[in-house]
């Protein structure tokens, strides 16, 4: 129940009880595979390996039924250990067997140390064709160009891989060509993921002259690339072989609208042609070509244009070919500069895309005119499932009429697949919000978006009464809209009847302690809430989150807990005077199953007794997993306070402290602890007062972590000394990714500190105090 794969990745996420547990479901796995049911235990049929299990699994478990090889970590994991997982790949049990590997965010170094096993693995057993990978992910790395070069050689040696995911691994046109010579031998790749890169448009020309090859090939992402319109003529010419290429991710990359329409090859060219994202982009009107080829594709059934300048002539140029793709069902002009007249014309073929079921048109250039016309039309969409209108305005910013909003929800009733409708910062106000309320409840809604109307406790007291209906409902953002505490009482009242709610946002609203005391009494009835966000919440102080929370304890599925920028630093009474803490207060904060907690920014800060009462609740949080405290004046004290609960976090992965006046006391308070924290991967303690006494007793126990990422101790006062003792720390520290130390007060001499670690393979961020930084 804790994982969609197996228990293996489950296992790498315990602490003390890792080993016995391994040992216990590995006689149970052998249980079920003497009376034949292990196959359907395993997703596709393929074993998966966990860290800690892989070297039992070596002798324990062999499987013939078995017909591949998942390899996907949850967390980090050591050199040693990366050996021993793909040690476990060359075994003989498992010849043949294909082998797919998730090694998602795990950092240089590990993933490094992976690509190195695996090329010696298969370099020695390429004879015998023992290892045999077809899907390899390493997405989110920052391999760069030293782990590009390994994964090329394994390429070279892997022509058998179907699926490669790279996105986020800070490539540029150098990786692209040492990549490209590799990727030329894969034949049957057919999923190729760069997005989030900085190819540009040298890295595309590399791209391109290896995808000629690459026949087999139906999707290709390379989204935030930069690669420009004459990359895309580029990586057009190399992708008209691919017949049956099926899915271009093209989103902000600065394309032109020159570069789009040469994508018209394509489009006409592959049958088989279904996805077009081309958002972010500065797309205009002269497309022209681009949008008669959409109407030639005829499988085309997702076009994402939004953010792009197509204007009324565009959207023009648009709906005349919209009618012939039959197949759309996904189509986004958010943000497009639509006006009036454009939208008459897309609203005119909206009847005709009868597979239409993601419709978004907001953040547009239309308002009162623009909601009738769609009122009129909306209407035939019969699959509709999203609809999006967020944020209109038209020409002269007036707001939409509450009678337009009306007749288009009205016509929205007749979808009755419509399950998500975002009507977000239209400035619906009270009286929209009645009119909205009118047919609300008979739309089979399960999210639904009201953010930022300025609807108030009347608006809120109307819309409560249709929300009883929506009994499927399971996100309900009403952010930014001035509620009281009247109109909390209220939505108190009518979310009891939605039990399926899951996400529920009431930010920047005007509830109060009072409020969220009405609030609290409807919760215990939505038995699967797993989000509430209070942030910016006026007058909200440790007492009314007293009450929020006690009501949370009846909540079994509840995770997470936003209250950002409050007044959570203090305790009030019932006349708005600080008092301290009670043992009712911290009771109510205590015995709290939450697993990801935000108390950062803070007005007034943590003040000393809250600060005590926090310690107190983290103490009995053992399934805490995310802890945000920046911003909040906590100091030396107050980490003294925290420090006794922190250390019963054991399952805590990220913590953030900056910005908290934290000297080397505090740096002393928190090295005592963390090393009782052993699933700790992000810690965050920049902008403090730390010194080479706190660097020091933080480096010390650092070291010893098995799962630390990240860790972030710019704006401090460390000095040269402070800063190699952490260098030093590094060497022995392998699956650290990444370490910031930018703007502390070293010197140019520790430049070969900064070598060292660079041929390590570590990322990290450092500058001198004049504000230049370097990036090895």
């Amino acid at each position: 129940q804790q994982c969609r794969c197996c228990c293996c990745r489950w296992w790498g996420e315990q602490s003390s009880d890792a080993f016995r547990t391994a040992m216990a479901t590995l006689d149970w796995l052998k249980e079920l595979h003497q009376l034949g049911l292990l196959e359907k235990v395993w997703p596709w049929d393929r074993v998966v390996l966990g860290l800690r299990v892989c070297k039992w699994l070596r002798s324990d478990l062999q499987c013939p039924t078995i017909r591949g090889v998942l390899l996907a970590s949850s967390c980090r994991c050591a050199g040693s250990k990366v050996e021993d997982i793909c040690e476990t790949l060359v075994h003989p049990s498992f010849n043949g067997k294909e082998v797919h590997v998730q090694w998602r965010g795990q950092g240089r170094v590990s993933t490094n140390a992976l690509l190195h096993a695996v090329k010696g693995a298969a370099g020695a057993q390429r004879s015998v064709a023992i290892l045999k990978i077809t899907h390899l992910d390493l997405g989110h790395n920052d391999i760069e160009k030293h782990g590009s070069e390994r994964l090329a050689e394994v390429l070279a040696l892997q022509t058998t891989i179907q699926y490669l995911g790279l996105r986020g691994n800070c490539f540029s046109h150098v990786e692209a060509s040492v990549l490209g010579q590799s990727l030329r031998l894969c034949r049957g790749l057919t999923h190729l993921d760069l997005g989030e890169n900085q190819l540009g448009e040298r890295g595309a020309a590399y791209l391109a002259t290896c995808l000629r090859l690459c026949t087999a090939l139906q999707h290709l992402d390379l989204t935030s690339n930069r690669v420009g319109t004459a990359g895309v003529e580029l990586l057009v010419s190399g992708l008209v072989e691919c017949k049956s290429f099926a899915h271009l991710g093209l989103a902000d990359n600065n394309i032109f609208a020159p570069g789009a329409n040469t994508l018209s090859v394509i489009l006409r060219g592959c049958t088989s042609f279904q996805h077009l994202d081309l958002s972010r982009n500065r797309i205009h009107d002269t497309a022209e070509k681009l949008f008669v080829a959409v109407g030639q594709s005829v499988s085309l059934s997702h076009l994402d244009l939004h953010s792009n300048n197509i204007g009324d002539d565009g959207a023009a140029y648009l709906a005349d070919v919209l009618g012939e793709c039959e197949s759309l069902s996904y189509l986004d002009l958010n943000d497009c500069r639509i006006g009036d007249g454009g939208l008459r014309n897309i609203a005119s073929v909206l009847a005709v895309c009868k597979a239409l079921a993601h419709l978004d048109l907001g953040r547009n250039d239309f308002g009162t005119l623009g909601c009738h016309i769609l009122a009129s039309q909306v209407a035939a969409c019969a699959r509709l499932a999203y609809f999006g209108l967020d944020a209109i305005s038209d020409v002269t910013g007036s707001r939409v009429a509450s009678d337009a909003i009306g007749a288009l929800v009205s016509g929205l009733s007749n979808c009755q697949h419509l399950a998500h409708l975002a009507l977000s910062r239209i400035e619906l106000g009270a009286e929209g919000a009645a009119r909205l309320a009118e047919w609300l409840g008979w739309l089979p809604l399960t999210n639904l978006d009201l953010a930022g109307n300025q609807i108030g406790d009347l608006g809120m007291s109307a819309v409560a009464k249709p929300l009883q209906r929506l009994t499927a409902l399971t996100q309900l953002d009403l952010q930014c809209n001035r509620i009281g505490a009247s109109g909390a009482e209220q939505l108190s009242l009518s979310m009891r009847a939605c039990p399926a709610l899951r996400v529920l946002k009431l930010s920047e609203n005007e509830m109060g302690d009072a409020g969220a005391r009405a609030l609290a009494e409807g919760l215990p009835p939505l038995q699967k809430l797993q989000y509430l966000s209070l942030a910016a919440t006026d007058d909200l102080s440790a007492t009314g989150v007293g009450h929020v929370t006690a009501g949370l304890r009846l909540c079994p599925a509840f995770a997470e807990l936003d209250l950002h920028a409050n007044q959570v630093g203090v305790v009030l009474n019932s006349v708005g005077d600080q008092i301290e803490p009670t043992k009712g207060d911290v009771d109510a904060w205590s015995c709290f199953h939450i697993q990801r907690l935000d108390l950062s920014r803070n007005f007034c800060g943590l003040d000393l007794d809250v600060t005590a009462m926090l310690g107190e609740m983290l103490g009995r949080s053992h399934s805490l997993t995310r802890l945000n405290l920046m911003a909040n004046k906590i100091s030396d004290v107050g980490c003294g306070h925290l420090a006794g609960g922190l250390g019963e976090c054991g399952a805590l992965q990220h913590l953030e402290m900056c910005g908290n006046s934290v000297g080397d006391r505090g740096a002393a308070f928190l090295a005592d602890v963390l090393p009782r924290c052993s699933l700790l991967s992000f810690l965050g303690l920049s902008g403090n007062e730390i010194r080479d006494a706190g660097a020091r007793a933080l480096s010390e126990v650092l070291a010893g972590s098995v799962s630390l990422a990240h860790i972030e101790l710019n704006h401090n006062q460390i000095s040269s000394q402070g800063c190699w003792r952490f260098a030093r720390m590094l060497f022995k520290y392998q699956p650290l990714a990444r370490l910031d130390l930018s703007e502390n007060g070293y010197h140019a001499d520790t430049g070969r500190i900064w070598t060292e670690v660079q041929q390590a393979g570590l990322f990290i961020d450092h500058s001198s105090k004049v504000g230049s930084r370097q990036h090895s």
